[in-house]
């Protein structure tokens, strides 16, 4: 089973999880990856919260290390609060999701050139091949309550660094209803 497959199996059977939005950006290479041995292909950015809003950096950091208990991220960036901002926990984990062989072939035509060949050229053809890897970069992105993780995936907050306003943190009075309309569960902060 892929990573992603995993996570998001692990996130839904979490029953203290909300995951809000999967959001999907795939660029396989269509042209040649030049000189480089690995392509980041696919990012993937899942939105979760806490069903019941947490609202401490450091509990916020604690549940967030607890979602994917079975994989170890490959880097994670936690929570620290600014005086005016949240900065967000993110996971980060990767996965080779296929690979790219190139090969090019370059034949040389000139006469002047053919009488001394250049380095690397045999009989005025020289095959140059690489592989690169494709990955796919998974970012489990985690926000205080699922009302700020709804407008953060709606891009409603900083995308990079991930963050959100204090004040949103306190200005959050019709969005429970409207969430606890579409069957999300918002608890006290």
């Amino acid at each position: 089973m892929s990573k992603l497959l995993e996570i998001r199996k692990v996130l839904f059977n979490n029953p203290k999880v909300e995951t809000v939005d999967i959001q999907i950006n795939t660029e396989i290479p269509t042209k040649m990856a030049c000189c480089t041995e690995r392509v980041d292909s696919e990012s993937i950015r899942i939105f979760v919260a806490p069903k019941v809003g947490i609202r401490d950096a450091d509990k916020l950091q604690e549940f967030m290390m607890q979602l994917v208990p079975n994989m170890a991220a490959a880097r994670s960036d936690p929570f620290r609060e600014l005086e005016h901002k949240l900065l967000v926990g993110v996971l980060w984990f990767e996965e080779e999701i296929g690979r790219e062989h190139v090969r090019r072939e370059i034949t040389l035509t000139d006469e002047s050139l053919l009488t001394k060949l250049p380095a690397g050229f045999d009989d005025a053809t020289r095959v140059i091949e690489t592989e690169s890897a494709l990955f796919r970069i998974i970012f489990v992105r985690v926000y205080p309550n699922v009302a700020v993780a709804l407008l953060a995936s709606q891009g409603q907050f900083p995308d990079y660094p991930p963050s959100v306003p204090k004040g949103a943190l306190d200005g959050q009075k019709r969005m429970p209803r409207i969430l606890h309309r579409l069957g999300f569960t918002i608890g006290k902060q």
